[in-house]
């Protein structure tokens, strides 16, 4: 079982190089980092993938947070501090079951969205 009353250390790379979590720096560049990214995936027309790998990765954490509402093994008033990402990333096994529904659920979204955009060019030059 897992123990409500530890917590986790969130650590970053800011805080690893010494600026504390709530510094203007750290904020800075976190700001620039995502803008940054935000302009990588709008310029290399990856808005798609990440859309897919986003959505497999919260299906597969939710889909795991049932699972473990269903077997009784955290309350459901636990939901609101965000013990399931506690718990996933905690054990070993829900960890390889969360990495494994995340990686079937892009493979099945990315086969999906294939025959679907394959489909509707086909359908517009017939």
């Amino acid at each position: 079982m897992y123990d409500w009353e530890e917590e986790d250390d969130h650590t970053g790379l800011m805080v690893a190089i010494g600026y504390s979590s709530q510094s203007v720096p750290a904020l800075l560049v976190g700001i620039i980092v995502a803008v940054s990214l935000a302009l990588l995936i709008l310029a290399l027309n990856l808005a798609k993938l990440l859309i897919i790998i986003s959505t497999s990765l919260g299906g597969a954490s939710t889909t795991i947070t049932g699972v473990l509402l269903l077997l009784r093994v955290i309350p459901l008033d636990s939901l609101s501090v965000g013990i399931v990402g506690a718990i996933i990333r905690s054990s070993p096994l829900w960890g390889l079951v969360w990495f494994v529904l995340a990686i079937v659920g892009i493979l099945v979204q990315l086969s999906s969205t294939q025959r679907y955009a394959q489909g509707y060019a086909h359908s517009q030059f017939s």
